[in-house]
């Protein structure tokens, strides 16, 4: 990277959902443009999407708005049951697809395996529909998230 700047392998982000404008800032092009930037060439990153199964909607519109921001990187869109959640969606974002689940997990771990993390990501990945991105000017989220929730609220 450049000269004195920190390059970073991985980048984890864990938010709370896109339910107004000001955290769909988080959820826009220009948010994940920048963390793109924080990346080595090889650097993967990983984010919360909401609920695949409670906002199908706001979960596709993180992929499709990743997709926009990071045009030189492939995007996988999973969800996992998380419990006290259910099925919660993430998008990896990378450049190197080629080294996905190449190397040795770290030891000790109780419930993940490279077989399992392949079924996740790359046989079964989850299922997204074609949504225009969010971005600063035009937080889409933010309304297709609401939308998405509102048929599970109680009222």
């Amino acid at each position: 990277g450049e000269a004195g700047r920190q390059d970073y392998d991985v980048v984890l982000i864990d938010l709370v959902d896109p339910s107004n404008e000001r955290l769909a800032k988080l959820y826009s092009v220009e948010f994940y443009r920048q963390v793109e930037q924080l990346l080595s060439d090889d650097g993967v990153m990983v984010t919360q999407a909401t609920s695949s199964f409670f906002s199908p909607r706001a979960f596709s519109t993180v992929d499709s708005t990743v997709a926009a921001a990071q045009p030189g990187r492939t995007t996988y869109p999973f969800s996992i049951n998380v419990p006290s959640f259910g099925e919660w969606g993430f998008v990896l974002s990378t450049r190197r697809p080629d080294l996905l689940l190449t190397g040795a997990l770290p030891r000790g771990l109780a419930y993940q395996d490279l077989e399992l993390l392949r079924f996740i990501l790359l046989d079964h990945p989850a299922v997204t529909m074609s949504m225009p991105a969010s971005t600063l000017l035009h937080p889409r989220i933010v309304e297709v998230y609401n939308e998405d929730m509102r048929q599970w609220r109680y009222t």
